[in-house]
């Protein structure tokens, strides 16, 4: 299935087909027509999609190059939402452009979710990897997959031409983890400094983006496991930010919860050091994605692709860190399904640029679709 048919197939089932209708007026906002018909006809962009686990929206402030490299170079959707926060119907809508009701992935486990609901519902078979394989770009996904992909053993799943993936789940992901690699198999790290995981899957990005030759575009998801609980700071960064100021929303350890279902009612308050300890770490665990950004930007650079990269930055689903004294996502609350998206598109997407509109993770399938047709 090529690119044109997973846009024809998709675009059209999007609620807020969001780059499509935020991005490509902003690609030609205020160009002449000579300069519009050029960008018409430019080359295939390469594609760098950067999909981190857990990441609350108000986190980016502490991530310097994020700021530096891609707000302040492209655009911020600051109302970006998720249509189910949790990891894998998040993750089955990013690659399929598709509900949960379509993909019948729900939950991170099977039956009813998980990797095993993902393939054999046939959805594993259409994603955005698939389109733009057959297509001609050279495809990675470095990083984590899908809940329960464990089950699968040593399978790579179709589409991809590089694969370096994480078999577990949701534990033990920073230190002493195994990945499935598409050409060696399993490949087991331990607790060395240099095997903390997001480290790992910077380098091994950065060697996809040098490694494919410069005429052939490329479509690369970076998945780092951070800063998904329990956060594992990499040491360098280890008590970096121990004096940063953790300002509490209004709706953490909310006193009267008798107005909401019995889930919330059941849960207790939460000290607010035990709080502040959780965010610090979760922010820490954050420095070593944000330096993986730079890096690959740097990298896009010297190859002479950074002028012709989309890329997009945002994660699976929000975290909800004791608002309403819940602990976690899935509930139906602004912490669980907002997220934080940023895009920069040199030459098409005007620098600093903030945008209002509600966008979804729905749409960015079919908007890498309509960009790379």
């Amino acid at each position: 299935m090529g690119v044109g048919s997973l846009r024809r197939r998709t675009v059209w089932r999007a609620v807020t087909p969001w780059l499509i209708v935020i991005l490509l007026p902003a690609l030609f906002l205020g160009t002449s027509s000579p300069r519009a018909a050029h960008a018409q006809s430019a080359p295939r962009p390469n594609i760098v999609l950067i999909l981190t686990d857990d990441q609350r929206y108000d986190s980016l402030a502490r991530m310097p190059n994020v700021q530096n490299l891609l707000i302040r170079r492209g655009m911020s959707l600051d109302q970006a939402i998720v249509s189910n926060p949790l990891c894998c119907p998040s993750r089955a809508t990013i690659l399929t452009g598709r509900y949960s009701h379509s993909t019948t992935v729900y939950r991170n486990s099977p039956p009813r979710g998980g990797w095993p609901r993902f393939q054999s519902s046939g959805a594993e078979a259409a994603t955005i990897a698939t389109a733009l394989d057959d297509s001609g770009y050279r495809t990675g996904l470095i990083g984590k997959y899908m809940n329960r992909y464990r089950d699968a053993g040593a399978y790579v799943p179709p589409g991809w031409d590089r694969w370096f993936a994480f078999t577990g789940d949701n534990d033990g992901a920073y230190y002493d983890y195994t990945m499935v690699n598409d050409s060696l198999g399993f490949v087991g790290f331990g607790s060395r400094p240099r095997h903390y995981s997001t480290d790992v899957i910077s380098h091994r990005a950065q060697r996809f983006i040098t490694s494919t030759p410069t005429d052939t575009p490329l479509f690369l998801l970076v998945a780092p496991f951070a800063p998904h609980e329990i956060a594992i700071p990499a040491p360098r960064h280890s008590g970096d930010l121990a004096g940063a100021t953790v300002r509490m929303n209004p709706a953490v350890n909310e006193p009267n919860v008798s107005d909401k279902p019995m889930y919330i009612q059941q849960e207790g308050i939460t000290s607010l050091s035990s709080i502040r300890s959780t965010t610090i770490k979760q922010w820490e665990t954050l420095l070593a994605v944000d330096e993986m950004v730079r890096s690959l930007v740097m990298r896009l650079g010297e190859t002479g692709r950074l002028h012709d990269t989309l890329l997009i930055y945002t994660t699976d689903n929000g975290l909800s860190n004791r608002e309403h004294r819940w602990f976690g996502k899935v509930v139906p609350y602004e912490q669980s399904n907002r997220v934080p998206m940023v895009v920069r598109y040199d030459g098409r997407i005007p620098p600093g640029t903030r945008s209002k509109a509600l966008v979804s993770n729905v749409d960015i399938a079919p908007t890498i679709a309509e960009f790379s047709s």
